[in-house]
């Protein structure tokens, strides 16, 4: 008799009568890890490398310190390049600045800042690591405006995702492959 009565019942909603419908294709249900190019694994392994040949072909990352050392310094100097300065003149002229801050904004900056970065990083991964969510080492609970920031915030940080992920697949030399529906 119970059995009857609780088969005749509708299934329970999952997220109230209200809730807004979400899209709910995932990185991970779109993507696969290439075995090929991932030492025979589909998921992440990073393993530890000793020798310098092996580390050079390794991503190149950095921590807060570091990045803002590559900022500073920028680009790597050319070898057998003329100084950035002049060296001071007899005659006072106008004095011309350079500003490191209006520099390191150039997107060309950037890539030699990324290359200054891959020649000498000692933080190095097969594996980029993980960014953590936003506020998440923020102690307490956020108000309702801080939530809709967070939550802008996190959809930024896995739309950047996405675009990273699609077009190291499409690229067909990444680690990721699309999954075949």
């Amino acid at each position: 008799m119970l059995q009857s009565i609780t088969s005749r019942r509708d299934p329970p909603k999952r997220r109230g009568r209200y809730a807004q419908t979400t899209d709910t294709t995932t990185i991970n249900s779109r993507f696969a890890i290439c075995k090929e190019r991932n030492h025979g694994v589909n998921f992440q392994y990073d393993e530890v490398v000793k020798n310098r040949e092996g580390r050079k072909k390794m991503l190149a990352d950095d921590c807060e310190c570091c990045r803002s050392y590559y900022e500073g310094v920028g680009p790597l100097p050319k070898p057998l390049q003329q100084p950035l300065w002049r060296s001071p003149s007899s005659t006072p002229t106008k004095k011309r600045r350079l500003s490191f801050d209006s520099l390191s904004d150039c997107k060309e900056n950037r890539e030699d800042i990324e290359h200054h970065k891959k020649e000498i990083s000692r933080h190095r991964h097969h594996w980029y690591r993980a960014k953590t969510p936003p506020g998440y080492w923020d102690i307490g609970f956020p108000d309702t405006q801080e939530t809709t920031d967070i939550n802008r915030r996190a959809a930024e940080m896995y739309a950047q995702k996405l675009v990273e992920v699609e077009s190291e697949a499409r690229s067909g030399r990444g680690r990721y492959v699309e999954r075949i529906a």
